[in-house]
């Protein structure tokens, strides 16, 4: 519970920083955070897809959502 609190507090801040950057406008760092955390939910897609005991199909989608949404940021 307590990593995934920091986690959404990171989630939380990062979109913060974004949204007062302007959009397009972001700055190098604001970018690489962006990207890092797109890879972070590609590879948890990866990850929950290539269970074979207790797959989770909707964490998969979920996750991958995530990651096309994050990299459209950047872009």
């Amino acid at each position: 519970p307590r990593k995934l609190k920091r986690d959404c507090q990171k989630e939380i801040a990062l979109c913060k920083r974004s949204s007062r950057a302007g959009g397009f406008s972001m700055s190098k760092g604001t970018l690489a955070e962006w990207v890092y955390e797109a890879e972070t939910d590609y590879k948890s897609a990866v990850d929950l897809a290539r269970r074979r005991k207790d797959p989770t199909p909707k964490a998969v989608c979920w996750h991958a959502e995530q990651c096309a949404e994050k990299y459209l940021k950047v872009y």
